[in-house]
């Protein structure tokens, strides 16, 4: 991630699903100016909440197997999207609407930004856990790849899922 005016602030989740649900959190676009860019470089379905406290407009860029699935626009003022699509978006953005008000550091910041508000609100409406949260207080252009070992992270989060459902692992079933 670059682009930020000060330290970025993340969280990854130890094993991700799909599909994916990004947090990109900033109190707003660096040196006040009007835009975001978000890169987005990641393998699979990917559902994205986008969160600033001043207005922003959030300009997107997907990677080639990248699905987006839908977009949350957060904040106390509105905000637009270009880039998404045929994604549908949901606007939160602006005054009474929003899941939280803003959130740019992990867990929380002093100014009443509460990051893991905004997370569990961004779980109940989209009905996925966390992936990511990336935050810092500016932001002009901010950046999610896959990381080496995507592909098992992936995998071992299914076996995982498997075994919590009862059902034995390939491993299991082979009797090695």
């Amino acid at each position: 991630m670059s682009g930020c005016g000060g330290t970025a602030d993340t969280h990854v989740a130890a094993w991700t699903t799909e599909p994916e649900l990004w947090i990109f959190g900033v109190y707003e676009p660096l040196d006040r100016g009007p835009s975001i860019a978000v890169d987005v470089q990641r393998s699979g379905r990917v559902i994205l909440v986008l969160s600033s406290y001043e207005p922003t407009r959030w300009d997107l860029t997907l990677g080639p197997s990248t699905t987006l699935e839908r977009v949350v626009l957060n904040g106390c003022h509105d905000h637009d999207v270009t880039g998404a699509g045929g994604a549908p978006v949901e606007d939160l953005s602006g005054a009474g609407s929003y899941l939280e008000a803003c959130a740019y550091r992990w867990p929380s910041s002093a100014g009443g930004c509460v990051a893991r508000g905004l997370v569990s609100q961004a779980e109940a409406s989209t009905g996925v856990a966390l992936t990511g949260f990336v935050g810092c207080y500016g932001g002009s252009d901010l950046r999610i790849e896959d990381a080496p070992d995507a592909r098992v992270r992936r995998r071992a989060a299914g076996r995982a899922g498997r075994e919590r459902r009862g059902r034995p692992t390939r491993r299991a079933r082979s009797g090695r």
